[in-house]
């Protein structure tokens, strides 16, 4: 399953995508949770601290994630 969450600026997107990641993850699902925004607040929103926010990787860098679905920790 697939869910994107998008809107005006201060509609709450990142409010509802860490609370849907939250439940699914709670519930045993896989969950890839993905904050395009350069700020990164969803990774903060999860419990990251900023510094852990700034050493993820940009999406558009993961290759092998966008070319087979799969990332490598």
């Amino acid at each position: 399953m697939i869910i994107a969450v998008a809107g005006k600026g201060g509609a709450g997107k990142t409010y509802i995508s860490a609370g849907l990641a939250m439940a699914f993850a709670e519930n045993n699902k896989n969950v890839y949770a993905v904050d395009v925004d350069p700020i990164g607040d969803l990774g903060v929103a999860l419990g990251m601290s900023r510094s852990e926010v700034s050493a993820v990787s940009p999406l558009a860098a993961m290759r092998e994630f966008i070319e087979t679905g799969e990332v490598t920790l």
